[in-house]
């Protein structure tokens, strides 16, 4: 028994988290209310009980969250993950502010951890992924969350949500909209940390995704819509369409100018939620709209595989909403 637990370095890792977070018994209960499992990364924790002394022998009082280092999507996703344990725990989130934190409405609705950092016992979250490929790539500190749970759901869609005016990409009206986001690194990722990575997954696997939406809507007229953080989109655009059928009835759009990764970025984001289907990679950009809204479709790439050309997406995963494609063609 004791070498099964061993062997198995996930089972190891949830009995080293209770041994470190005892929880009160009402903590506890609360817990598995919830079905919560989690797993521990000893070098993430310790890295962030020193930078927020937490006392294991009490019940946290307020939860914040700790970066991963990288960009707006990251951001977002930790912050929701320490949101959730907030909801599921009922105790206050600190926020801590990052690049563009202020566009959003939870910094106007949550307590700022710099000003009330002594007056809780913190849980510090530390950052971990949602993408199956991600979570394999290394030790994350990490819990399961229902992001199904309509009365959470809500609650995110609030404090994620614009703080002030924005102009969004808005598509046009009685057509079908498409959302393909596809981040290229635009100056801030180097080619080598794209090569292999399922966050820049191949014009490949958007040709196959847009062909599966074309046997999903058959003569259906789509807006498609390319989002990237690309300097010269027109390229990628291009080999895409290259590879569609020459009658395919699709209208393509992307920004034309001032395109990177540090333009458009909330507008991009927020925009995203406009749409009925969304194509997206494992960036956290595309994947928390997928997490808190619903599409009629989502695509994404439920497994990859490294090779000499760089990554490749073995295998496509759809997410259907037959109810809200049903919706989608009743207004078409």
């Amino acid at each position: 028994m004791l070498r099964a637990i061993i062997d198995h370095p996930m089972r190891l890792s949830f009995l080293l988290l209770l041994a470190v977070l005892p929880f009160s018994s009402a903590f506890a209960k609360q817990k598995n209310k919830h079905k919560d499992t989690a797993v521990l990364s000893h070098e993430h924790s310790k890295e962030n009980l020193e930078l927020y002394p937490f006392n294991a022998s009490l019940s946290p009082t307020a939860v914040t969250y700790s970066f991963s280092g990288g960009r707006l999507g990251d951001n977002l996703l930790t912050y929701l993950h320490a949101k959730w344990f907030a909801y599921q725990h009922q105790i206050p989130l600190l926020y801590r502010c990052f690049p563009y934190s202020s566009e959003f409405a939870f910094t106007a609705e949550e307590i700022c951890l710099g000003t009330q950092k002594a007056n809780y016992n913190i849980f510090p979250c530390p950052y971990f992924p949602e993408s199956k490929a991600e979570l394999l790539t290394g030790k994350w500190s990490y819990f399961e969350v229902d992001w199904k749970n309509p009365e959470f759901r809500k609650i995110a869609r609030e404090m994620i949500s614009p703080r002030g005016h924005l102009q969004l990409i808005q598509p046009p009206e009685k057509i079908l909209s498409l959302a393909l986001h596809f981040r290229e690194g635009g100056g801030y990722d180097s080619r080598s940390s794209v090569f292999n990575n399922p966050k820049s997954p191949p014009m490949s696997y958007y040709i196959e995704c847009l062909l599966k939406v074309l046997e999903l809507f058959p003569d259906q007229s789509i807006y498609c819509f390319f989002f990237t953080d690309a300097l010269k989109p027109q390229a990628y655009l291009e080999k895409i369409q290259e590879a569609l059928p020459l009658q395919a009835p699709i209208v393509f759009d992307y920004r034309r100018e001032n395109n990177s990764h540090c333009t458009n970025v909330v507008e991009d984001f927020f925009s995203l939620f406009n749409f009925d289907i969304l194509i997206r990679a494992e960036s956290n950009f595309s994947m928390v709209p997928s997490l808190i809204h619903d599409y009629a479709v989502v695509f994404s790439s439920e497994s990859c595989s490294n090779g000499p050309q760089g990554i490749f997406v073995d295998k496509i995963a759809v997410e259907v909403n037959e109810d809200l494609c049903e919706k989608v063609r009743d207004l078409l």
